[in-house]
């Protein structure tokens, strides 16, 4: 995704977005938000966060560093 000039994303016919995951269904993995949301501010793309398998896990305080980046 880096490898991308801004021009291409300022004159594109198509928006883009990613998309991450916080907790996926078949091993409960995690997207390293704090990184891939700095891609996606440089770029100014839309970022999703998928987090409806894991998601209420971070009502728990020892659970809420992952959320680090979703800002």
């Amino acid at each position: 995704m880096l490898s991308f000039k801004q021009s291409y994303f300022n004159n594109a016919i198509y928006k883009y977005q990613v998309v991450a995951t916080l907790g996926t269904t078949g091993c409960c993995s995690f997207d390293n938000l704090e990184e891939i949301s700095l891609v996606c501010k440089k770029y100014n793309i839309w970022l999703h966060v998928d987090a409806a398998y894991a998601g209420s896990s971070f009502i728990c305080p020892e659970f809420q560093h992952y959320l680090k980046g979703i800002e």
